[in-house]
């Protein structure tokens, strides 16, 4: 017993190490969005207007109702609606899948194996808690992943204990989860059904009985979930699954093999949370390097896969051959979301890793049952070899996340449109899912302004509801005034076939009642009987796109003339540049040259573009004469930012600077690249 208690220190401290990660991390990798900040909108929403918001609210495929919006109503009911309560329930929901994993293998095989179960799922890289994996998101599928070992657990005690009533309990649990989230059925359902007509031929007596009920269990769960719970809740879903045709496809392949690498990393000295960032950078040398790294990774996790299968053969190694069935069911729960990610296009993009999070936890899973102490030794050494490369890389990774809270975006949107509408004396308003951050905007105003997210939508060549929202959202009282923001950010920078997304809002809306211009945000006023949305629950009616004739679209010149440059040719920079081959130190200053047109004028209006391959922010100050005019933000995607500059009459030219804080003149070469680019995209004096 001293031996056993000994041999569990070491996972017990891994686990209070991974437990306060995840509670450092939603912090740091994290801030309440719009896809966070629609659950307490919408649960407010549902319990104010009842029954009828609910059938006709626009939920994705994935609704989440019994498996996250009713449990998150409970929790906001009794503690608030406050930000950090928010974030944390992502912690929470990671850990509850943990202490399900590690309870699940401590019932089937020992403690210890329990405990380290849990440590090795706490123990995840940061790309993982974070924009790779989703682990620490409050609204991912690693919710549904809590609901799956909760529901396989209970699975387990039925047939082992030859339970009714957790054979019941679970099949609801698995019924409820699989209609809120369809995800489940590849990842559990489909396993469990698969392994139950397996061992339906190798148990006997009593038990085999109870694999025949879960057989039938499953199918059940399928029909239960594609029907909507037999027709009694049908929810409207704007967007049709993408896991319906087959789109077979290398890039699949490629993608969702190279997904493993957020997962696991049995390299410590190369750190994926940069990897996008590496991608944008198109450095030829590195990406080939990060490339060579996800080969690395794929084939040791395909190797573990192949000799967890190789495993099954020896069944006398399972002490009982429910364990058999467990394991079983997690093989196939890899190689069933591998093949439907794959075979559907499932994650045709390395930022949707996160469709792929069940593998995370079912290889940690099955990695524990196997039979340690009769294990070969050789194999035995090899596993404690990757396991220990896994732990390095993983906490290596974290490292930042003891440093506090991530830096901000470039601006804060969301308090620029709360100030424009408090100054104003506007409380309705329209905007981009994520580069407005709606939701966000109406939580966080305490629902006192209400900005609800329009898209533009290029099938019909205009603006429509998202998901997450409700078609009463978009009628506003005639009397009132509302307002339209476009930033100049991700989505709301291209809306063809317009030359920009002023001029599709434009010809929409029509002409505003006034345009006001803050920094990158424009703000469109217009009247409430002005609005143009089709406020039809059918989606098929929004095929139909809107009339464009160039010859009656209202141009954005006709609110702002603006004298345009001729070329980019005019305007030049010093200091920094686009990296053409290996590693590039940059300068501390970049010094912008821009010539002035209107040499009437006493102020100077531009758009900058600046970005950076650096996945890590860094704060900016821009420099005119010699003070501090702004201060921005290098983000790893594009941006735009706008600037005013005052000038003297007659003045012909102007130069402002760049200044980098907290800069590093020397640079690694694969983690520490920085490359920026400055590029003046519009100009008016």
């Amino acid at each position: 017993m001293e031996k056993v208690k000994k041999s569990s220190i070491l996972p017990i401290i891994l686990i209070i190490y991974g437990v306060f990660v995840a509670y450092r991390g939603v912090f740091s990798l994290w801030k309440v969005d719009s896809d966070i900040a629609v659950f307490p909108v919408m649960i407010r929403y549902f319990l104010t207007e009842g029954w009828s918001a609910l059938k006709t609210f626009h939920f994705p495929i994935d609704n989440w109702f019994f498996s996250i919006i009713i449990p998150y109503g409970i929790v906001f009911h009794f503690f608030g609606e406050q930000s950090t309560l928010l974030l944390v329930l992502g912690a929470v929901v990671f850990c509850l899948t943990a202490f399900f994993a590690g309870l699940l293998v401590f019932k089937l095989s020992s403690l210890n194996q329990g405990l380290w179960c849990g440590a090795l799922i706490l123990a995840a890289p940061q790309i993982a808690l974070g924009r790779g994996g989703f682990l620490l998101y409050s609204v991912a599928h690693n919710a549904s992943m809590l609901w799956g070992l909760f529901g396989v657990l209970l699975c387990f005690l039925s047939i082992r204990k030859q339970n009714i009533f957790f054979l019941i309990l679970s099949g609801v649990v698995f019924s409820l989860s699989s209609f809120s989230d369809p995800w489940m059925l590849p990842v559990f359902v489909l396993p469990i059904i698969i392994s139950s007509f397996i061992m339906f031929f190798l148990e006997s007596g009593r038990k085999r009985l109870f694999y025949t009920v879960w057989f039938f269990i499953g199918l059940f769960v399928i029909i239960f979930s594609e029907t909507h719970c037999l027709g009694l809740f049908p929810i409207s879903a704007i967007y049709k699954k993408g896991f319906t045709s087959v789109n077979l496809s290398w890039k699949s392949i490629i993608f969702t093999s190279a997904s493993v690498s957020y997962y696991f990393n049995f390299i410590p000295l190369l750190n994926f949370n940069n990897f996008y960032s590496i991608l944008l950078s198109e450095e030829k040398r590195n990406i080939l390097l990060y490339y060579i790294a996800m080969v690395i990774n794929f084939f040791i996790f395909f190797s573990i896969v192949y000799a967890l299968i190789r495993s099954i053969k020896r069944k006398y190694i399972f002490f009982e051959r429910e364990n058999l069935f467990v394991f079983i069911l997690f093989i196939l729960s890899i190689l069933g979301i591998f093949s439907a990610s794959v075979v559907f296009k499932g994650v045709n993009n390395i930022r949707l890793a996160r469709y792929i999070v069940n593998i995370y936890y079912a290889l940690i899973i099955c990695v524990c049952l196997l039979p340690w102490k009769s294990m070969d030794p050789s194999i035995r050494k090899k596993f404690y070899a990757l396991g220990f490369l896994f732990l390095s890389a993983s906490i290596l990774s974290n490292k930042s996340v003891w440093k506090g809270p991530a830096l901000l975006s470039s601006f804060d949107v969301e308090n620029e449109v709360i100030s424009f509408l408090n100054n104003e004396q506007i409380q309705y308003a329209y905007g981009d899912y994520w580069g407005v951050e709606a939701h966000t905007i109406t939580w966080k105003s305490h629902y006192e302004k209400v900005v609800r997210p329009l898209l533009y939508t290029m099938d019909y060549h205009g603006f429509l509801p998202t998901i997450w929202t409700s078609p009463n959202w978009y009628h506003v009282p005639s009397s009132q005034k509302w307002v339209f923001v476009l930033t100049n950010l991700g989505d709301d920078r291209v809306c063809p076939p317009y030359p920009s997304c002023r001029e599709a809002v434009l010809n929409q809306f029509g002409s505003p009642l006034y345009i006001k211009q803050k920094h990158q945000v424009t703000f469109f006023v217009y009247a409430g009987n002005k609005m143009n949305l089709p406020y039809d629950i059918n989606v098929e009616n929004w095929k139909k796109p809107l009339s464009i004739s160039y010859d009656s679209v209202l141009s954005w010149k006709d609110f702002y003339p603006e004298i345009e440059l001729n070329g980019n040719n005019l305007i030049s920079v010093d200091g920094w540049e686009w990296a053409k081959h290996g590693v590039v130190t940059t300068e501390e200053y970049a010094t912008v040259h821009v010539p002035v047109l209107d040499r009437s004028s006493t102020l100077v209006r531009m758009w900058v573009h600046l970005s950076s391959n650096k996945m890590d922010q860094l704060p900016v100050d821009v420099l005119y004469r010699g003070k501090v005019v702004a201060q921005w933000v290098v983000p790893s995607h594009e941006s735009i930012y706008y600037l005013e500059l005052p000038i003297e009459p007659g003045q012909n030219s102007l130069d402002y600077q760049f200044h980098i804080l907290n800069y590093k003149a020397k640079q690694k070469p694969v983690n520490g690249i920085r490359m920026y680019r400055v590029k003046v995209l519009d100009h008016g004096g």
